[in-house]
């Protein structure tokens, strides 16, 4: 049986309540493809992001990954920090 490494890729993300939104997220949300929701005045909104595996929520920390076929998927905090590492 062949063996194989995944690709090094170069991706964007965004943490979630940690700044503007970037252009990107922007878009999507225009277009539909992604949805705020507000839980009260004042709050960090959380989102609803539509993917291929139906619906995801992302809230308050969570990380916002721009993929490269531009595909935007949550992950969590912890996943992130244990699975990717900033570019050069």
């Amino acid at each position: 049986m062949a063996r194989y490494v995944k690709k090094p890729i170069e991706f964007e993300a965004f943490r979630l309540g940690h700044g503007d939104y970037p252009q990107w997220l922007i878009d999507a949300i225009m277009y539909g493809d992604v949805m705020e929701r507000h839980l009260g005045f004042g709050s960090v909104p959380s989102i609803i992001i539509r993917t291929l595996e139906g619906d995801m929520a992302a809230t308050n920390g969570d990380w916002i990954i721009k993929g490269v076929a531009d595909e935007i998927y949550p992950c969590q905090d912890h996943i992130f920090r244990a699975t990717y590492s900033e570019a050069d």
